[in-house]
């Protein structure tokens, strides 16, 4: 054990020994002390596990703060300005023109006009002859 690992389980008992005196559940007192009976090794690694949050705890609330700071600079910076979007230039000589789609779509060309849909159909009632 390291003395890094000894001062958090010395603070983990600290922190137990201050709730000595609180209000606890006696059927779950009960229930738990039973289970310690049955598995005297848990303590130690309720303790291990105890110990292993505690340890991602303080790791994850560093990183909350470095983050926190982190954006309370960002607030404070000016506004970058927006980026201009980039135009590449060409030569003159290099021009090149713009194909023209196939087929008889092309945009802004004049379509024919349409042609009712009993075009080229006999009339009701007369005969095509």
């Amino acid at each position: 054990m390291t003395p890094q690992e000894r001062d958090v389980i010395a603070g983990i008992f600290d922190r137990l020994r201050q709730a000595a005196n609180q209000p606890r559940d006696p059927e779950a007192e009960r229930f738990i002390a039973d289970r310690l009976r049955e598995q005297p090794y848990a303590v130690y690694a309720m303790a291990q596990s105890v110990y292993v949050q505690e340890q991602a705890l303080t790791s994850m609330q560093g990183q909350i703060e470095q983050l926190q700071a982190e954006v309370e600079q960002l607030r404070n910076q000016p506004p970058a300005p927006a980026p201009r979007p980039a135009i590449r230039r060409l030569p003159v000589g290099h021009i090149r023109r713009r194909r023209e789609p196939a087929g008889p779509f092309r945009f802004g060309a004049v379509l024919p006009a349409a042609r009712p849909a009993t075009a080229g159909l006999p009339a009701l009632g007369r005969s095509a002859g």
